[in-house]
């Protein structure tokens, strides 16, 4: 079948209670589902890495409120701590976000039905298209009909709308973001690509670590980019699917979806 630019329209939920519709689902879902149910193990490196990020804000706003105990400040003193506290309180929420998006990826596993991901594909292509226009950059979409998965719709965008935007935003004017999905045997294949910067070998290795610091980006915080990608990682992963990159330095980045078909 050669790739198109049709839409269809996406199965709207159903009025049937949830036990019912659980009921009706195929034994291996059924198992998925109680599975996901289980408590979630969290990988130590990511709880150190995340004490880690927290230590500092905390240990500069103690002190700030200790200096504002023992010291007259004047206004021009009061008011550089002030503005040096709220920045390090930023960077805890930022850490409070990151958590409460992993946490809703966890949960991601309520797939109860099936989506068109030709369709969804398609229409987020279209809403972004205005942010690549406004980059004066080219968005080249390829999309095969009919290549549907089971999910939750709402984080399955989500994730794809955290690794699109990822692409155009890192790509510079001028450049083009190619988007193709095809079928390749049971599974659906994405593939999203850049012509951004491109990354090192270890950037490369660090791209879903919301807590590595790129020599090359803003320092302090959790970048919102990373973090996108980090979330989008957990929600696939989560639909038994994966997400890899491929980059070299100067040469731009893609993205390489798998998700099982429906």
């Amino acid at each position: 079948m050669s790739p198109k630019s049709g839409r269809a329209r996406v199965p709207g939920s159903t009025e049937r209670g949830e036990e019912e519709a659980a009921e009706k689902q195929p034994a291996g879902l059924r198992k998925d589902r109680e599975q996901a149910k289980q408590p979630q193990r969290v990988s130590p490196a990511f709880l150190s890495a995340v004490s880690h990020e927290m230590a500092q804000p905390l240990t500069i706003l103690r002190g700030s409120l200790e200096l504002a105990l023992e010291k007259e400040w004047s206004a021009e003193e009061r008011r550089s701590w002030l503005e040096q506290a709220l920045e390090q309180a930023d960077r805890l929420i930022q850490v409070n976000v990151l958590l409460r998006e992993l946490a809703d990826a966890e949960t991601v596993t309520a797939a109860t039905e099936k989506a068109s991901l030709s369709t969804l594909v398609n229409d987020l292509a279209r809403d972004l298209l205005p942010m690549a226009e406004v980059q004066k950059m080219s968005l080249v979409v390829q999309c095969e009909d009919n290549l549907s998965v089971v999910a939750n719709e709402k984080r399955l965008q989500q994730a794809l709308v955290n690794v699109m935007g990822n692409a155009i935003s890192r790509t510079p004017e001028e450049g083009t973001v190619r988007i193709s999905l095809k079928r390749s045997g049971t599974e659906a294949c994405l593939d999203i690509s850049d012509t951004a910067p491109g990354l090192s070998p270890e950037e490369l290795t660090q791209l879903f670590d919301p807590f590595y610091h790129s020599p090359t980006a803003p320092q302090g915080g959790i970048d919102s980019n990373v973090r996108g990608l980090l979330v989008a990682k957990r929600i696939i992963e989560t639909l038994n699917g994966t997400i890899r990159v491929e980059s070299k330095t100067e040469q731009g980045r893609c993205f390489h979806i798998r998700l099982p078909l429906a």
